[in-house]
């Protein structure tokens, strides 16, 4: 029997996005209050309808990295969709006058703070199928996990979760710090960018070659890569000619969701990989 490669995304693919979602906001949103000393009501009242009004509007929305590329929309995930509200926010804000709140130069270290400090707060929220898809798939050969977190913060999560559903961790590795969101104008292994039919106000970018290194490094062409964001965890290894699933949620923009081979949970990925591989 031979032994394939799977590579999966940690956070949105292997833990439910939802439960995370309205967990990480309420982390945050307090984080923020202690930080500025405003009630926890005011910050609801301002970041509220900035999510509301990124959600509404996917296409037109995304997150802008330090080096000025839109790299994902911005309903990505829920710490995209927290820190791009909070940016809005901050704006009326300042403009009510409410107190304490950084200036512009001072913003991003202050959203970047917050996501810092509510992070490690966040417990994890694997999904129900989780267990079941590592069961079935580690026999059949290697899982990666393949994540922009740092390493030691995906270990603190994963390895209770392993312990708990008695899966050994001999044909799991880790790879973090792949930071997905940076472009690399100069990589040639990929083109610059490709269109997404349905997604009309940009074209995605390709070069994301430190997520793309880390992928080609791992000594054996990956069977599958499982993502929860198209643009995000897909794109890159789809440009490369690897075959990619993208597991959906309510978070998924409809361009993704129609470009990409999709499954809407965990056991039908696994379900998928078994029979495709006619075991």
């Amino acid at each position: 029997m031979s032994k394939e490669l799977f590579v999966f995304d940690h956070d949105g693919t292997l833990t439910d996005p939802v439960a995370t979602h309205d967990a990480y906001t309420d982390i945050f949103e307090n984080q923020f209050a202690r930080a500025t000393g405003l009630p926890r009501e005011v910050i609801t009242k301002y970041i509220e309808p900035e999510r509301k009004e990124l959600r509404t509007s996917p296409e037109i929305y995304g997150w802008e990295n330090d080096q000025g590329f839109i790299v994902t929309p911005a309903t990505f995930d829920t710490y995209v969709l927290n820190r791009i509200a909070a940016k809005r926010a901050i704006v009326k804000m300042r403009e009510a006058l409410e107190p304490n709140i950084p200036d512009q130069n001072a913003v991003s270290q202050f959203l970047g703070d917050l996501h810092y400090a509510s992070y490690p707060q966040l417990d994890p929220f694997y999904r129900p199928d989780a267990a079941y898809t590592m069961r079935e798939l580690l026999p059949l050969g290697k899982l990666v996990i393949v994540s922009s977190s740092k390493p030691d913060h995906l270990l603190t999560k994963l390895q209770p979760f392993l312990r708990k559903n008695n899966i050994f961790d001999d044909n799991i590795e880790v790879r973090g710090n792949a930071q997905k969101h940076l472009i690399s104008p100069n990589w040639e292994r990929v083109p610059w960018s490709m269109k997404l039919p349905g997604l009309d106000t940009r074209d995605v970018l390709l070069r994301r070659e430190n997520y793309g290194s880390i992928i080609l490094s791992l000594g054996q062409r990956p069977y599958i890569i499982v993502g929860d964001g198209g643009e995000f965890d897909l794109i890159t290894p789809h440009a490369l000619q690897m075959k990619t699933i993208l597991i959906t949620s309510i978070f998924t923009p409809p361009w993704e969701a129609n470009f990409f081979r999709t499954q809407s949970s965990l056991e039908g990925i696994a379900n998928y990989i078994i029979t495709d591989l006619g075991k």
